[in-house]
Protein backbone atom coordinates (compact mmCIF):
# COMPACT_ATOMS: atom_id res chain seq x y z
CA UNK A 1 0.00 0.00 0.00
CA UNK A 2 1.42 3.41 -0.94
CA UNK A 3 2.05 5.92 1.84
CA UNK A 4 -0.55 8.23 0.27
CA UNK A 5 -3.26 5.56 0.69
CA UNK A 6 -2.18 4.85 4.27
CA UNK A 7 -2.35 8.59 4.98
CA UNK A 8 -5.92 8.81 3.66
CA UNK A 9 -7.03 5.82 5.74
CA UNK A 10 -5.42 7.09 8.93
CA UNK A 11 -6.90 10.59 8.43
CA UNK A 12 -10.38 9.15 7.84
CA UNK A 13 -10.22 7.00 10.99
CA UNK A 14 -8.76 9.79 13.13
CA UNK A 15 -11.35 12.38 12.10
CA UNK A 16 -14.16 9.86 12.58
CA UNK A 17 -13.02 9.46 16.20
CA UNK A 18 -12.86 13.17 16.92
CA UNK A 19 -9.14 13.79 16.49
CA UNK A 20 -8.03 17.12 15.02
CA UNK A 21 -5.32 16.43 12.48
CA UNK A 22 -2.40 18.49 11.22
CA UNK A 23 -0.71 17.06 8.13
CA UNK A 24 2.85 18.22 7.83
CA UNK A 25 3.90 18.98 4.27
CA UNK A 26 7.39 18.32 3.10
CA UNK A 27 9.66 21.28 2.62
CA UNK A 28 10.08 22.53 -0.91
CA UNK A 29 13.41 24.07 -1.81
CA UNK A 30 13.50 26.65 -4.58
CA UNK A 31 16.27 26.88 -7.14
CA UNK A 32 17.80 29.54 -4.89
CA UNK A 33 18.08 26.96 -2.07
CA UNK A 34 15.48 28.64 0.17
CA UNK A 35 12.79 26.52 1.84
CA UNK A 36 9.38 27.80 0.72
CA UNK A 37 6.89 25.68 2.66
CA UNK A 38 6.72 22.79 5.05
CA UNK A 39 8.81 21.95 8.04
CA UNK A 40 12.25 20.73 8.96
CA UNK A 41 13.51 17.45 7.59
CA UNK A 42 12.42 14.36 9.48
CA UNK A 43 9.50 15.91 11.39
CA UNK A 44 6.58 13.43 11.73
CA UNK A 45 3.94 13.35 8.97
CA UNK A 46 0.94 13.86 11.25
CA UNK A 47 0.08 15.47 14.55
CA UNK A 48 -3.20 14.32 16.12
CA UNK A 49 -4.90 16.36 18.85
CA UNK A 50 -7.81 15.42 21.07
CA UNK A 51 -9.10 16.74 24.39
CA UNK A 52 -10.58 14.27 26.85
CA UNK A 53 -13.11 15.86 29.25
CA UNK A 54 -12.88 14.94 32.92
CA UNK A 55 -16.12 13.98 34.62
CA UNK A 56 -17.09 17.03 36.69
CA UNK A 57 -20.35 18.82 37.41
CA UNK A 58 -18.84 22.31 37.13
CA UNK A 59 -17.05 22.42 33.78
CA UNK A 60 -14.12 24.77 33.13
CA UNK A 61 -11.31 24.67 30.53
CA UNK A 62 -8.85 23.16 33.01
CA UNK A 63 -11.14 20.11 33.21
CA UNK A 64 -9.70 18.68 30.01
CA UNK A 65 -6.84 16.23 29.68
CA UNK A 66 -5.23 16.48 26.29
CA UNK A 67 -3.76 13.97 23.93
CA UNK A 68 -1.21 14.73 21.24
CA UNK A 69 0.14 11.96 19.05
CA UNK A 70 2.95 12.35 16.52
CA UNK A 71 2.76 9.88 13.64
CA UNK A 72 5.29 8.90 10.99
CA UNK A 73 3.73 7.03 8.07
CA UNK A 74 5.84 4.37 6.36
CA UNK A 75 5.44 1.74 3.67
CA UNK A 76 5.56 -1.77 5.07
CA UNK A 77 9.33 -2.11 4.76
CA UNK A 78 10.18 1.60 4.89
CA UNK A 79 12.92 2.63 7.30
CA UNK A 80 13.32 5.78 9.34
CA UNK A 81 16.09 8.07 8.19
CA UNK A 82 18.48 9.59 10.77
CA UNK A 83 16.51 12.85 10.95
CA UNK A 84 13.27 10.94 11.66
CA UNK A 85 15.02 8.92 14.36
CA UNK A 86 16.28 12.16 15.92
CA UNK A 87 12.73 13.60 16.03
CA UNK A 88 11.42 10.33 17.48
CA UNK A 89 14.02 10.46 20.24
CA UNK A 90 13.39 14.15 20.94
CA UNK A 91 9.60 13.77 21.11
CA UNK A 92 9.73 10.66 23.29
CA UNK A 93 12.47 12.20 25.44
CA UNK A 94 10.16 15.15 26.11
CA UNK A 95 7.37 12.77 27.16
CA UNK A 96 5.58 12.82 23.82
CA UNK A 97 3.60 10.05 22.17
CA UNK A 98 5.26 9.10 18.84
CA UNK A 99 4.40 6.19 16.53
CA UNK A 100 5.22 4.73 13.14
CA UNK A 101 2.09 3.53 11.34
CA UNK A 102 2.44 0.96 8.54
CA UNK A 103 -0.18 -0.72 6.32
CA UNK A 104 -0.04 -3.90 8.43
CA UNK A 105 -1.03 -1.81 11.47
CA UNK A 106 -4.43 -1.28 9.81
CA UNK A 107 -4.94 -5.05 9.53
CA UNK A 108 -3.73 -5.86 13.04
CA UNK A 109 -5.77 -3.10 14.70
CA UNK A 110 -2.80 -1.19 16.12
CA UNK A 111 -3.94 2.06 14.48
CA UNK A 112 -7.54 1.59 15.67
CA UNK A 113 -6.33 0.95 19.21
CA UNK A 114 -4.27 4.14 19.27
CA UNK A 115 -7.07 6.25 17.77
CA UNK A 116 -9.68 4.84 20.16
CA UNK A 117 -7.92 6.35 23.18
CA UNK A 118 -10.42 8.58 24.91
Amino acid sequence: MPEKTLNARVLYRAKKRGWRVVRIQRSQVGIDGIHRTGTVKGFPDLMLFKAFPKMTDDWKPSDFDGGIVFVELKKELGKLDPEQEAWRDLIRGAGGDWHVFRPSDLRTGIIEEELNRG
